[in-house]
């Protein structure tokens, strides 16, 4: 629903002054169905060319959602966030790669998340390998741009340390794209494999490239490494308190489920609960049996018939069957005294 521009006072608390800064400030406000993650990829005061180099892959992994930046940037994210929170809601961005070189720290590389443009949590890795996408023979053409890759992360290290869960955590929201409900398996055509071995994270890039099968309808499936393959030795983390990751990850009222009354759903099922008031039986409408049906004369009761008003609508059975047994016998001599005269 659109508003008025006359109406609108702040957003995010800034005012627009033209049509233009509003339409682009309503935008970038909160919403419901927040859009895709975008990256921004930030060189540092010194960089190598292997960093360079490692950054525009990252890039072109990340294409379309990603914003790469020219200007060396002086203030490093461990010492001072600043620069990198002033650049996250400069360009609307809430991942980054930020990479720098110096005598100390070689080859230095840290990927970070940002929550409400403030870095959430960043991990500082080193770079002791790197072969470009160039370096590869593969078409590069085998991925489409902003297709979804799979994941597969090999190693007990992702499930029991920390470091390495978080850092499967941001490759996941670096490269993950569009959220979807359905997807085309035509569309899977690359692979990001992360696999640690020995204090290192081998990253490989890989396309599926499906081939005909002898003897059967279904196709071979194939990988091939097409870059950028980088090997990884994670140095520094910094990971969020918990009632800032608690925040990140608060769901709004309006996703949801709505709580349905009287039922709850198991792993298998759903099962209801019925309520239903007392059933009168005496009032309920049955199925009409001549045998049952009441006799002009016979009391009603809640409960049927006592046991005195049987015995006393017994015994008047019995007297009425003995008193017409007698008048037959009475009427029986005169009819033979009538057929003998």
């Amino acid at each position: 629903m659109s508003r008025s521009f006359n109406t609108i006072k702040t957003i995010n608390g800034k005012k627009p002054k033209t049509k233009r800064a509003e339409r682009y400030l309503l935008k970038r406000e909160p919403k419901v169905v927040e859009n895709v993650k975008a990256g921004m990829f930030v060189k540092g005061p010194k960089t190598s060319d292997i960093i360079n180099k490692v950054l525009h892959n990252l890039y072109m992994l990340k294409k379309p959602d990603a914003v790469m930046l020219q200007k060396h940037n002086q203030k490093r994210p461990f010492e001072d966030p600043t620069e990198i929170n002033f650049l996250s809601d400069k360009n609307d961005c809430s991942l980054f790669a930020y990479g720098t070189h110096s005598k100390k720290r070689p080859h230095n590389l840290i990927l970070g998340r940002c929550f409400d443009h403030q870095i959430l949590d960043m991990i500082e890795l080193g770079v002791t390998n790197f072969k470009s996408i160039e370096q590869f023979p593969v078409n590069k053409n085998a991925s489409a741009i902003g297709s979804k890759p799979c994941f597969v992360f090999r190693g007990t290290d992702f499930e029991y340390r920390e470091d390495y869960r978080k850092f499967s955590n941001i490759i996941l929201d670096f490269f993950s794209g569009t959220r979807t409900d359905q997807i085309n398996l035509e569309g899977l055509d690359h692979v990001i494999i992360c696999t640690s071995l020995d204090g290192t994270i081998y990253f490989r890039h890989y396309a599926i490239v499906l081939k005909r099968a002898q003897g059967s309808t279904l196709p071979r499936v194939e990988l091939e490494e097409m870059g950028p393959s980088i090997d990884l030795v994670i140095k520094r983390t910094k990971f969020a308190s918990k009632e800032m990751m608690k925040a990140s990850m608060k769901t709004p009222r309006e996703i949801k489920p709505r709580k349905v009354k009287n039922v709850t759903t198991t792993g298998f099922a759903k099962l209801g609960t019925v309520h239903k008031e007392k059933q009168d039986l005496n009032t309920m409408q049955t199925r009409k049996v001549k045998a049952l049906k009441r006799k002009r004369g016979e009391e009603k009761s809640d409960g049927g018939e006592s046991l005195e008003s049987f015995a006393a609508t017994g015994e008047a059975r019995a007297a009425k069957q003995k008193e017409h047994g007698e008048k037959q016998t009475a009427r029986t001599p005169t009819k033979k005294a009538k057929v003998n005269n």
